[in-house]
């Protein structure tokens, strides 16, 4: 039996401890400030998590990002983040994925 792939799911969260490190600029993800939650899927019934701070939104991350949730208006949002900072976040998203670079 194969493994059938499947994409990373992504979640506009914040962070609950201080203890998470970015997957980009590795700095530690204090508590309470927004961050975007990767479900990555490894294996058949495993998957882990990762964190991206809000702060390093990327033009590439963005496009991955819209590509599997299709806008920023689809991107989750746990009940934690305020709506004022999840549309904050949403316009990075897609402002970063139009850019050219």
């Amino acid at each position: 039996m194969t493994f059938k792939t499947r994409r990373s799911l992504y979640t506009i969260s914040t962070a609950p401890t201080g203890r998470a490190r970015c997957r980009k600029c590795k700095r530690l993800v204090g508590k309470g400030e927004l961050r975007i939650k990767i479900k990555a899927f490894v294996r058949p019934s495993r998957a882990t998590t990762l964190v991206r701070c809000c702060t390093c939104i990327d033009t590439a991350f963005a496009r991955t990002v819209l590509s599997v949730h299709g806008t920023a208006a689809r991107v989750p949002v746990e009940a934690s983040v305020a709506a004022a900072d999840a549309a904050a976040v949403r316009a990075e998203l897609e402002a970063k994925a139009k850019s050219q670079g």
